[in-house]
């Protein structure tokens, strides 16, 4: 629905006026129903554990922060080929500027974004930045995507001569029609 938004599974709000002129240290780990509620988002067998330590450094003028996060998750996601539950932790630290702006007017064409570049403030509308869900966005750009169990194989494909299926079919009609069409 318009003007709704989901409650984020591991909100941790920071306001601007509670920042002050000198560095802000946090730290938060997740409950058991947070984990759940991350694992679930993610795609995740579970995560048992997921630890955060944000500083907070102003830059001048009360809006722009140097943020630096430090995380630690202990997960388990399934195997790509087996399903079989694999066990992982999950390290990172991310160093982001943060700007606390006024909202934009409304028409205001939003504006762009070089996605190829790493320092890129984080634009915060609002008086509010949410530590949580930033962390857990970063936890979910930090895992594997392609978890494979050590020693697992997927044999459900074959590229070999005597291969079957749709299309073995059709290599084998592009390679008879190429055949007729030689000198």
């Amino acid at each position: 629905m318009e003007g709704e938004t989901a409650a984020a599974e591991f909100s941790r709000i920071v306001r601007r006026d509670d920042l002050a002129e000198t560095p802000v240290s946090r730290e938060f780990a997740a409950t058991d129903s947070e984990c759940a509620a991350l694992a679930r988002r993610f795609g995740l067998v579970r995560i048992e554990r997921f630890a955060v330590a944000a500083d907070l450094v102003p830059l001048g003028g009360g809006r722009r922060f140097r943020l630096r996060v430090t995380f630690q998750a202990d997960v388990v996601q399934s195997c790509v080929v087996t399903l079989d539950p694999i066990s992982a932790r999950v390290e990172d630290t991310i160093t982001q500027e943060v700007v606390f702006a006024e909202a934009p007017a409304a028409g205001t064409p939003d504006r762009e974004v070089d996605v190829e570049l790493d320092d890129e403030p984080e634009i915060v509308y609002g008086d509010a930045f949410d530590l949580g869900e930033f962390a857990a966005q970063q936890l979910s750009l930090a895992l594997e995507p392609y978890p494979r169990k050590p020693g697992a194989a997927f044999s459900g494909y074959s590229d070999a001569a005597g291969a079957t299926g749709p299309f073995a079919a059709l290599g084998k009609l592009k390679e008879s029609l190429s055949k007729k069409g030689s000198p």
